[in-house]
């Protein structure tokens, strides 16, 4: 049995926290960076601001010991001298998150409405979060980068991977959106790992076969290989960092949600290196190529000339997580920030699901090209692709789950059609919304009990009370009463069941967002290949390409379904040897 399913911060959904699907509870954060107990809801409140995380994120990595590195405690319950790569990953993110501010302020007039709005829900709910979950809440979400080269990707994996971030799923923008890349998600796994910090990067790799025009393609083969990312530093910094991995911390090649935590290196190592990898994500105005070849670049697609055209993967976005998004999207446009028009992913639900995300439009940014006539002297241009995103993240979805929200989204789709069609004109925001709480609100359950029983979404099972007490006697999943035993423990309170968070991505989400954030279409006759191209390219061929973004990758793409389905399976196995029973199949 795989169930599924979560509620919103919609102020509806309120009253029905209380019920057996219980509110969404992996949002805690490690003990390391749990709040203290707080008195009344102003002062949780006060806490809901992720521009507090750059200097508390610093202050949990372990303090120096007398010999210069580290002291943390090891699973056997003893000492040891290294990094922490939670506290590593931490640091990071908080660290990219000052950088991006500084170069794009108009992002911290995000993260500042993001805090207001988050401070009222809590003030207006404070039941909504635990004191645990509005400390995940000050951790930046994710960010975005875009990579030209396999071994770029290959690099920034390796980096990924010393801060307990591995490759999740694999997402195949041309055949989804006709965009020229490919990507994949660098997460944490472990249920401790994400409540300690679950900061993600969306990083996405060139499809540079996907150039149709060839003197283009030569361009951009020529730029990438001349460029380096890193500096000779970093690398000396990033093989020292992996040769101190503590022996019998990596993966065991059974247990998937395992990865690396001490890394034996001084503190000061570990800072450096942070400083270092945070230079290959740095905005560089200066560009590597002239006007006419960018111009080139960019007939072949914006992402084509976003990607090839500076030194370095810079931070395309970074992304914090609201309790209410759609108060955030009103709120952007009384504050005269321009702002998408809808928000894309489900509809506000009492329960929400997968992940909904808006964002400002890309800013213009003034770059300088180089000059083929005079090395000396500079051409000055501009450049678009930099923006800000928030998200609000609901339920992780089975498979059953996932089969039906992309039966109601090709709902939604044909019914706009359909109306665009017919009335002749693009249809607005307002109905496209309509269209899709329509769809939703006939084809999909906002019902808690009813997600879980349908198996539509995933939850964590978890004992509140005496469960033994509950099911003295089983017989094939039955109690004595001939009742479903896991059913009659949720019904009596022993055991609540919450929805686990989704981690990830939803491809039509991304796509959306980088769609609007490009600005004019790209070229039918010179750029990538046609849509009918695309459209013809075969499963086969989809499959190809994954192979070779999981060969640049290193490690197999891990499949998100499968590490939510562990999760669950351990929860259930707890709530079985809790209640006195055998295995998880006495529990149905």
């Amino acid at each position: 049995m795989v169930a599924k399913g979560l509620h919103s911060h919609h102020p509806d959904a309120i009253a029905a926290r209380s019920g057996a699907a219980g509110r969404v509870a992996a949002e805690s954060p490690a003990e390391a960076t749990t709040s203290k107990p707080l008195e009344g809801a102003a002062s949780r409140a006060a806490l809901a601001d992720p521009q507090v995380s750059f200097l508390h994120t610093q202050s949990q990595l372990p303090e120096i010991s007398s010999d210069e590195t580290a002291s943390v405690a090891s699973s056997d319950g003893g000492s040891q001298h290294g990094i922490d790569s939670d506290s590593l990953r931490a640091l990071f993110a908080s660290s990219m998150s000052q950088l991006y501010k500084s170069e794009v302020p108009l992002y911290g007039d995000l993260l500042d409405i993001v805090a207001d709005v988050n401070g009222d829900m809590m003030i207006q709910h404070p039941s909504l979060v635990s004191d645990d979950e509005i400390s995940r809440l000050n951790v930046e979400r994710h960010g975005a980068v875009r990579v030209g080269t396999p071994a770029e990707l290959a690099f920034l994996s390796r980096i990924f991977r010393v801060l307990g971030m591995r490759s999740v799923g694999y997402y195949d923008l041309w055949a989804d959106a006709g965009l020229p890349i490919h990507s994949t998600a660098f997460r944490p796994i472990g249920s401790t790992e994400l409540m300690k910090n679950p900061f993600r990067i969306f990083c996405s790799l060139l499809r540079i076969e996907l150039i149709g025009d060839l003197e283009t393609r030569q361009l951009a083969e020529r730029l990438l290989a001349s460029r380096r990312i890193a500096s000779p530093r970093c690398v000396e910094l990033l093989e020292k960092l992996e040769a101190s991995i503590k022996p019998g911390e990596a993966d065991n090649g059974d247990d998937i949600l395992r990865v690396p935590h001490f890394l034996a290196v001084p503190r000061e190592d570990a800072l450096e290196f942070i400083e270092e990898c945070l230079q290959i994500f740095k905005w560089h105005s200066h560009t590597n190529v002239s006007k006419a070849d960018y111009e080139l670049l960019k007939t072949a697609h914006p992402l084509v000339a976003d990607i090839v055209s500076f030194r370095g993967p810079h931070i395309n976005h970074l992304t914090p997580r609201t309790l209410d998004i759609d108060e955030v999207q009103r709120e952007m446009g009384r504050r005269g920030i321009d702002a998408k028009e809808i928000v894309e992913g489900p509809p506000p639900r009492i329960n929400p699901i997968y992940l909904r995300q808006t964002s400002f439009h890309a800013l213009s940014e003034q770059v300088s090209f180089s000059n083929p006539f005079d090395s000396s002297a500079r051409v000055s241009g501009h450049h678009t692709a930099r923006f800000g995103e928030i998200e609000q993240r609901g339920q992780a979805l089975t498979g059953k789950g996932a089969d039906l929200y992309d039966e109601v989204m090709r709902a939604v789709h044909r019914s706009k059609f359909d109306l665009e069609r017919d009335q002749a004109r693009k249809a607005s925001s307002e109905e496209y919304m309509a269209i899709l709480r329509r769809e939703f609100d006939n084809r999909f359950t906002d019902d808690a009990d009813e997600i879980r029983r349908q198996g539509l979404g995933f939850f964590r099972y978890r004992i509140v009370g005496d469960a033994r007490t509950m099911s003295p006697r089983v017989s094939s999943g039955l109690d004595e009463e001939g009742n479903n035993v896991l059913e009659s423990l949720i019904r009596s309170g022993n055991v609540v069941a919450e929805p686990i968070v989704f981690e990830d991505f939803l491809p039509a989400s991304a796509a959306g967002i980088f769609q609007s954030n490009l600005k004019g279409p790209s070229s039918p006759a010179s750029s990538t290949a046609s849509s009918d191209a695309r459209k013809a390219a075969t499963k086969s061929e989809s499959e190809e390409a994954k192979k070779r973004l999981e060969a640049a990758v290193g490690t197999p793409l891990l499949d998100p379904f499968e590490l939510y389905s562990k999760q669950e399976v351990g929860s259930l196995e707890a709530v079985a040897k809790a209640a006195g029973l055998g295995a998880i199949v006495d529990l149905f």
